[in-house]
C-alpha cells in the first residue's frame, strides 16, 4: 500500500510538470511570432524616427517578457510555510499573551495531514502535502467552526483540512510566499500578449479583407494566425485574473477567505497597507519581481490578537472535534 502511494505521488508530480512545460511552449511561440513575424520585418522597413520607435518597442517587449519569466519561475518554486515562519508566529503568540496577562500557553493550530504546526490563515494543500500561508487558490474546505467572542457570526478556527485545488499552471499553490510573483506574472504576461495582439491586429485585418486573393499571397502566415488567436484568448483570460486579484489585493483577502467570509474583510488594513504588505514599500519592489525582506519578528494582526485572547477560544480549544492541536 505504501509503495503504491509513493508511486502514485511520484506520478502526480511528474504529470504536474506538463502544464509548466505547456506554458513555456506558449511563451516560446508568442515570442517567436512577435520577433520574427512582426518586429524584424518592421525594423528592416523602418526609416528615420521609426527606427528609434522600433528599438523602444523591442526593449519594452523584452522587459515585459523578462519580468514575466522571472516572476513565473519564482511563483513555481516558492510558496510554502517554512519552520522559521511557524516559529515567528508561535513567538508572537507567546508575547501577545504575556503582554495581555494571559496565563494559558498559546494554542497554535496543527495540521493533521502534514503533522506540522500551522499558522493562522494557513491552508493545507493535499497535492503538495504541505501548508500554504494565505493560500489564494480556490478550495473546498471542511473547516471546523466555533463561535468567537469578537464576532457575532461564525469564524473558522482551524484551517483547510479537506480537499483543495492545486493550481496546475504553476505546479504550486498561490500563497503569501509567492502571491506577489503570481500577480506580477499575470500583469506582465498580459502586457506582453497585449503588445503581440496589437502588433498583429493590423496584418490580421488586412488578411481577412483580401477575400479574392490566392491562398498564400496575403502577408499573414499560419503561425501568425496561431499567435494572434492564442494570444488574444489568453490576454482576455489574464485581464480577468488581474481584475479579480486586484479586488482581493485591495481588500487584503484571498479567494478562500473571500469564500469563507463573503464581503466581510476582517484582515484588511486599508488598501495602501494591503498592497504594500504584498509588494513592499519601494517602487522597485512594485515593478520588479524582487524578493521582499521579511521582518524577523511576526506582527499579529488585530483580528489574530482578539482571536488568540478570546476567553471562549482558550476555554474551548481542547474540545476540538478534529485532533488538529499539537
Amino acid at each position: 500500500m505504501l509503495l503504491c502511494w509513493i508511486a502514485g505521488s511520484a506520478l502526480l508530480r511528474a504529470v504536474s510538470v506538463l502544464p509548466v512545460m505547456m506554458v513555456a511552449v506558449i511563451v516560446g511561440i508568442e515570442y517567436y511570432v512577435f520577433v520574427t513575424e512582426h518586429w524584424l520585418p518592421a525594423f528592416q522597413r523602418a526609416v528615420g524616427l521609426f527606427v528609434l520607435l522600433r528599438l523602444v518597442e523591442i526593449v519594452c517587449f523584452h522587459f515585459f517578457v523578462g519580468c514575466m519569466l522571472i516572476a513565473y519561475y519564482k511563483v513555481v518554486v516558492t510558496g510554502y510555510v517554512t519552520p522559521a515562519v511557524v516559529q515567528r508566529v508561535n513567538d508572537a503568540m507567546h508575547e501577545a499573551l504575556e503582554e495581555g496577562g494571559g496565563k494559558n500557553a498559546p494554542v497554535l493550530m496543527g495540521c493533521r495531514r502534514c503533522k506540522q504546526l500551522k499558522p493562522f490563515r494557513a491552508h493545507h494543500c493535499s497535492f503538495c502535502n504541505r501548508c500554504v500561508l494565505k493560500m489564494g487558490t480556490h478550495a473546498t474546505c471542511q473547516a471546523q467552526f466555533r463561535p468567537c467572542s469578537f464576532r457575532t457570526d461564525w469564524l473558522p478556527l482551524s484551517t483547510c483540512v479537506g480537499t483543495d485545488h492545486h493550481c496546475p499552471w504553476v505546479a504550486n499553490c498561490v500563497g503569501e510566499g509567492n502571491y506577489k510573483f503570481f500577480f506580477q506574472f499575470v500583469v506582465y504576461g498580459f502586457l506582453s500578449l497585449a503588445m503581440i495582439v496589437v502588433a498583429l491586429l493590423g496584418p490580421f485585418q488586412t488578411a481577412l479583407s483580401i477575400d479574392d486573393a490566392p491562398r498564400g499571397t496575403a502577408d499573414f502566415s499560419a503561425l501568425m494566425v496561431v499567435g494572434f488567436v492564442l494570444g488574444g484568448a489568453l490576454d482576455v483570460s489574464l485581464l480577468g485574473f488581474i481584475l479579480v486579484h486586484s479586488y482581493l489585493l485591495m481588500h487584503g483577502t484571498t479567494t478562500i477567505e473571500c469564500h469563507e467570509y463573503g464581503r466581510s474583510f476582517p484582515f484588511s488594513q486599508g488598501w495602501q497597507k494591503n498592497v504594500s504588505l504584498v509588494f513592499g514599500e519601494s517602487t522597485t519592489d512594485w515593478l520588479l519581481p524582487t524578493s521582499l525582506k521579511r521582518e524577523k519578528s511576526y506582527v499579529l494582526h488585530p483580528v489574530e490578537l482578539e482571536h488568540l485572547t478570546a476567553d471562549r477560544f482558550l476555554d474551548d480549544s481542547s474540545d476540538q472535534e478534529d485532533d488538529n492541536l499539537l
